[in-house]
């Protein structure tokens, strides 16, 4: 095993082992938030869940990298071109997504971003990847609106046209 391929691996047990350690952090201070038990969904679920989410993706690379380091061979991950294909797109959809929540809203700019990302890995089923957008936007907006109890943007050009049709009905 070559230096560069030593100091790779290290490197990548470095970022595993943080990640795994931050998970547990962000589960210990999920567990120290404040919470509301009037309500059914408090304020201490959603970011116990995704500490809960760090801490089993930490815990996967981890095994992953024990399975590798132990010879044992892991399923070939095609790489090349991911980045033109992948990752590039998935930022320009977050910064979309930023300007689509603030113009649209949360609902619709949601449902669109969706149907962006299943687009770019590949889903090419119309009618089934806008359902799905859709569902799950709707199902999110559920979610945060009536079982969290959190305001969902609105967005400036949906204000606009309930503006323009309030005026419309006065007159």
């Amino acid at each position: 095993m070559s230096s560069d391929e030593t100091k790779t691996d290290l490197y990548e047990l470095y970022f595993t082992g943080a990640l795994t350690m931050a998970g547990a952090a962000f589960i210990v201070a999920a567990f120290l938030t404040p919470v509301d038990e009037s309500v059914e969904f408090n304020s201490r679920a959603l970011p116990l869940a995704m500490a809960i989410g760090i801490a089993v993706c930490g815990a996967v690379r981890l095994c992953s990298l024990y399975r590798l380091a132990r010879g044992i061979d892991l399923l070939p991950i095609e790489t090349r071109g991911v980045v033109v294909r992948v990752v590039v797109p998935l930022t320009a959809a977050m910064v979309a997504y930023v300007i689509l929540v603030q113009a649209l809203g949360y609902l619709a700019g949601t449902a669109l971003i969706l149907t962006a990302v299943q687009w770019i890995f590949g889903a090419r089923r119309t009618i089934l990847v806008l359902t799905l957008a859709i569902t799950c936007a709707a199902l999110a907006y559920y979610l945060f609106v009536s079982l969290l109890g959190m305001y969902m943007p609105d967005g400036w050009l949906v204000e606009l046209v309930q503006e323009m049709w309030r005026a419309h009905a006065v007159s």
